[in-house]
This record gives C-alpha cells, structure tokens and sequence, in this order.
C-alpha cells in the first residue's frame, strides 16, 4: 500500500489571501476563485439530448424521454467523451445514463423495462457466452439488468484469462446495476479479485456493504459475510503495533551516484517492492536489492536499454522516480522532459529473471516520438504516442500498466494511457483535459511550453483507476474500458499567485490516496484537501465531506479509519495530527521535534511517510518515527540512523533517511546515496 505526502513543513501559514481580482459572479464559493478555465472532452450534442429526456420525464412523456437518451447512445462518435451532472462535476455518457435509470420513478421504470429491459433481456440469452455480444449489450444497454448480467459473463471470462483488474471493473459494473442476486454474486468475485490485486480498501468497502443473500463461490453457498470472512482469513495477518518493535536490519546499502549524468543527486527516488525485493531507480540505473539478504542483486543500465534523448544539454530535471513492481514484472519511465516539451523519455517494463548476466530483461518498451519495441524484441512505430511525454509514476495493477501522459502545444493536454503489460499492447489512451499549467516546485519556468508539470501518478482500488491531472481537474475511470466515472473541477491558486509567492516554490504535488470510503487527493495545483466516495455510492455529491483548506503547513498521510492523518506544523510547533474530516477538527495530535527538517537533503521536498499495519512512519533529519494510530497517536519510537562502521556514530540522517515505503513487516527508506531496511521483530 502506497500513502503519498502533500505538502512540506514550513512555520508560516501555508496561504495567503487570493489575489484582490474579483472573480466572476455566481464563480466564488468556500474554496475562493473557481474561474477554472480548463478544458475537458464534452459532448454538446449527448448533453443536449440527455437534458431533453430530463425535461421529458418530468413532464411525465416518458416514452419520448427515453428515446432521447436513446438516441444519445447512438452517437457513437462521441462516447467516449463527457457530460455534465453540474457545472463542477461531470462523468462519462453511459455512466451519466446508468445514473438516470437509476433515478426514474415508478412509472418511468416501468416504460424503461418495456423499451428496453425486455429486448436486452432477449438480447443476453441468445448472446449465450459469446464475448463481443455481450459486450455490444454492456455498451448499448447501460442501467439494465441484462447488462449487470453481462458484465458478470464477461467478468469470469477475463478471470479465467488472468486478466484481474479487467474482471474487477466488470464485477463493479455487476454489483452497481443488478439484481440483488446478482450483486450478492458480484460480490465473492469482486472479493476474490480484490484478494489477487491486494486491495485491502475494496476488501474493506465490500466488508462494510455486504448484503445478505447467497453467494454461489468455489462450489459452495455463503453469505457475502462468510465469503468475505473466509478471505479476509485467507489475507496474510499484519503484525499488530503492540508487541512488536523496529530493528534495523542491515547496514545501509551505498547506491552509486551516476557521475555522467547531470544532477545526479538532485531527485528523490522511491523504491518499488515486489516478492522480497525493492526495485530502485536512479538517473540512470534500476538497481534490484534482495530484502532477505540485504545485498544487491544486480542492476541495469536504462541509458544503454532506453536512448531517450541526443547527449548534450541538461534536460528538465527528474523530481522524483518511482517505478511500479508487481510480480517478476517492473515498469519504469526513464528521461527528462527537455525545456521546449519535446518528447524525450520512455515507457518501458522489465522481467526479473534469476540467474545469468542481467538480473532484469526487457519485455517491451515505448519510446520517443511513438517508437515501439515488440516483445520480440523488433521496433515498431504507433503513431498515436508520437508527441507525447510520460508522467513521473507509472502503476500496475494487475495484468495491466497504466501511466499520465501529456501532449504539448501550447497548452498541455493531459491523457490517461491503458498498456497491457504483457505485450505492451494500448488498451485505452483517454484524453481528460487541456489546460494551461504552472509549476508551483519551479516558479522560475523556463517557457511557458515546458512540459513541467505531470500528472500525481494514478492509484487503483476496485476496479477503477483514479488520477489528479494537476491541470485543475481529477477524474475516475474504469480500470477496464477507461470510461469516466468522475471528473471534477477543483479549485487552481491564480498562476500570478503561485509566482509571486516563494512558499509555494516547496510545494509538493499531490498525489492520490484510496481509502475505504473512496479516493482522497490535494492536487499540486491547488491549496485544499478533496475527499471524493467510491464511484456508484449513493449521494448527490461526489464528495465525501467539503474540500478543506489547508490552513497550516501539512504533510498528508492518507486516511486511518474515518480520519485523515497529517504531518503538521501549527503556530510553530510540529506534530502529527489526525482529523475529522466532517467537522475538520483535531481529533488527536503528538509533537515533534521542533528544530527537525522533515525534507530532503537533496531537493528540499518532502520525506514521504507511510501508513501501514496501524502505525504512522515519518523520517526527519535525525530519526524514524513510529506512531501507533490505533492507541490516540502513541509515539512508540524515535530510531536514530544506523551507526557507521567508519566512525562508531549514527550516520548523518539527511543523507541516510529518506522517502518511506511500507514492506512486509518492515519499513524501507531510500535516499539517492542509500537504502536502508527497518524490519519488525517481536519483543
């Protein structure tokens, strides 16, 4: 489980006034300025007609009403682009009509289920098991229950296939529409599902929904209670905080600076971990370290394997690398955005392979300007990646690796891109919004085409991928089809603001959380907390509770129970604090070392916490805290750094700890000189 920082530690009060420009009427509300001139791919003519059915049903014509969106469906031109539920919050347009059926009065469903109930119910069973019929069923009949009962076929068929987070979109869509038979069915699949791709928030979502009909899983009957009590059985058993303590593990392993490359130390890396190993990427390695054994593995040479640029001149600049691992597959993106925007790094996956030369093999890549390497290790060109930058952070989930990209010309358009991450084949690339950016970690913006503001890295939990563009909009969409789910228009600090102001030069970007109720984000581009309901919960409003300002220099968590848990520096002091989001009061807080830097020694941004197992860990300067959350934020440890053999002291911490990355049963902290392992012991 990976939980992301927001904000670095600074005394002052994180915001200043908005600008004295006024905005324009009817545009102010409790977050400021909302003139959030961004644009998102809508549909005029969809949202015509979908607003003509509105006014139909509500005039009681319900046949002309639902032919309206029926003829909506049939634009298929247009599908994949958005509709608005109201002038902040838009979704996708089956999504935007399974919300309407949902919503119909008696009457209204009533004439529903004649026109089109029955001929998708005719429709299913001479569809039989044959995937590209159901699949016509899923996309022309959205909000029936032939299409709940489709997507639950299609659900198995992409199980059976290995194909995890495909099936979890589906078993979503089956549980959100059906019948209650078939949502107790969706739910020992989506349960099953969300065990394989060790999404302990869906597992917490299903426990906390649960209805009470049978469930048909294994050749057995149960009710959701027992089918979700038999895997949460099945789920490994994390150590509790109590009785349980942090040794270190190993000396800190030296990570070679790469003396070639420029500014080889001037970003924060992240390790990946996969089955008992971290993956750590550098400028211009990708280093494997055994966990067991506290040894490198090996490492691979990315320039050697990825060209992504001509040498000569500095590049952009890397802020953080982060590359994703599930299994013996790892993904990286390697390269720098130059300062023109040009196109100049790469998508790539690695297979971990033991024995031999390299302990990772290429299985494919994208390169600049659309290149392609098969893997059969041939070159290719897909033109539609021509022009197109790679985010900082890419994700897998599942069988399948989703990465931001964005497209500049002028202003930069951000897309959300689908890979199969066997072949490297594009399942989706969807454009979600076209926006001018600024840069609050580099006010000194070398043109204002740079490509310098990526997207906060995407986060996956039951089925659907959630992304913040930092282009004033986050979205939701389907982890399997790449339909949104949510789009919303968050507030921007006026790019003047953002300027002027040298704090917001220590901003960091914001990056996705999910939690069990949903997904919560502060983007880079903004000053407030969003908390948004996993989508299909009932509710008018997307929002869990209303976007918080962030009044005080904060570093955020992620979510403990009902409560969000920051790294805070208030009136001076620093502590950490966990709040209730509803009220937005302290529920509990503990100090900190007052004189402590929580920054890197490299880049000045924040050290990233992590959440797991009940406990909050936070590195400073000086030591690794640990936190218990569950006995009122007891501090049950400050660890000072390993001590250096060369001198007999504890080493210098600003070089020692670093970024946190929860691992079983232990904690990892990585720096661009060093890795280091706190692993668990009973006491």
């Amino acid at each position: 489980m990976r939980l992301f920082p927001l904000l670095l530690l600074f005394p002052a009060p994180l915001l200043l006034h908005p600008p004295s420009q006024e905005p324009a009427p009817g545009a102010r509300t409790e977050e400021g300025n909302l003139e959030n001139r961004t644009i998102l791919p809508t549909a005029p003519e969809i949202q015509r007609l979908l607003e003509e059915g509105d006014t139909r049903i509500r005039e009681e014509r319900f046949g002309p009403g639902l032919e309206a969106w029926n003829r909506a469906l049939g634009r298929a031109e247009e599908l994949d682009r958005f509709v608005e539920l109201d002038d902040r919050h838009l979704v996708g347009v089956r999504e935007a009509i399974r919300r309407r059926v949902a919503a119909l009065p008696a009457e209204a469903a009533a004439v529903w289920s004649s026109r089109a109930e029955a001929p998708a119910a005719a429709e299913l069973e001479a569809a039989g098991s044959d995937e590209a019929r159901l699949r016509k069923i899923l996309e022309a009949r959205p909000g029936t229950l032939a299409a709940a009962r489709a997507a639950l076929r299609l659900g198995d068929g992409a199980f059976e296939r290995g194909e995890t987070a495909a099936s979890a979109a589906l078993y979503r869509l089956a549980a959100s529409a059906g019948d209650p038979a078939t949502r107790n069915a969706a739910i020992a699949r989506r349960s099953t599902a969300a065990l394989l791709l060790e999404d302990r928030p869906e597992i917490d979502r299903l426990a906390a929904g649960a209805g009470d009909g049978p469930v048909e899983a294994r050749g057995q009957t149960h009710t959701p209670m027992e089918w979700l009590g038999a895997l949460e059985g099945a789920l490994p058993a994390p150590p509790g905080p109590s009785g349980a303590r942090l040794a270190i593990a190993w000396t800190p392993l030296a990570v070679p600076a790469d003396a070639d490359t420029p500014r080889a130390l001037g970003f924060d890396p992240s390790p990946a971990v996969a089955e008992g190993e971290a993956f750590l990427q550098t400028r211009r390695f990708l280093y494997v370290c055994d966990l067991g054994s506290g040894t490198f593995a090996g490492k691979v040479d990315l320039e050697e394997v990825l060209p992504h640029r001509a040498r000569g001149g500095e590049g952009r600049g890397i802020r953080r690398t982060r590359p994703a691992a599930s299994g013996r597959t790892v993904a990286v993106v390697h390269g720098e955005a130059s300062p023109t925007g040009a196109p100049s790094n790469a998508l790539a996956v690695f297979e971990r392979v033991r024995g031999g030369g390299s302990p990772l093999r290429l299985r494919w890549a994208r390169l600049p300007g659309g290149g392609y390497v098969t893997p059969d290790g041939g070159r290719a060109k897909e033109e539609r990646l021509d022009g197109f930058v790679f985010s900082e952070e890419p994700l897998l989930y599942g069988e399948r690796l989703y990465c931001g990209l964005q497209r500049v010309s002028g202003e930069v358009a951000s897309y959300l891109g689908c890979f199969d991450a066997r072949s490297g084949e594009i399942l989706f690339l969807r454009w979600l919004c076209t926006g001018s950016e600024f840069d609050p970690l580099l006010p000194r913006m070398q043109g204002r085409s740079a490509s310098n503001v990526s997207g906060s890295g995407p986060v996956a939990s039951g089925g659907v991928i959630f992304y913040g563009t930092n282009l004033g909009v986050v979205v939701a969409l389907d982890a399997g089809s790449g339909e949104c789910l949510l789009a919303y228009r968050t507030a921007r600090r006026p790019p003047l603001e953002a300027r002027e102001n040298p704090r917001f030069a220590d901003l960091g970007l914001g990056r996705p959380v999910a939690g069990p109720g949903g997904f919560a984000i502060a983007p880079g581009d903004s000053a407030f907390l969003y908390a948004f309901a996993f989508p299909g919960t009932p509710g008018s409003s997307p929002l869990l509770h209303p976007p918080q300002l962030l009044r005080e220099a904060s570093l955020y968590a992620g979510w403990w129970k009902d409560a969000h848990v920051f790294l805070a520096n208030s009136g001076g002091e620093q502590n950490v604090a966990a709040v209730d989001p509803v009220l937005w009061r302290r529920i509990d807080s503990a100090p900190l070392g007052p004189d402590e830097a929580f920054l890197s020694a490299d880049t000045d941004q924040p050290r990233e916490p992590a959440l797991a197992r009940g406990r909050l860990f936070a590195a400073s300067d000086r030591y690794l805290y640990v936190f218990d959350l569950s006995r009122e934020l007891y501090m049950e440890a400050a660890i000072p750094p390993p001590i250096d053999p060369r001198t007999g002291l504890h080493g210098p911490g600003r070089a020692i700890l670093g970024n946190l990355v929860a691992v079983p049963g232990g904690i990892l902290s990585a720096t661009p000189r060093s890795l280091v392992l706190y692993r668990e012991a009973r006491d």
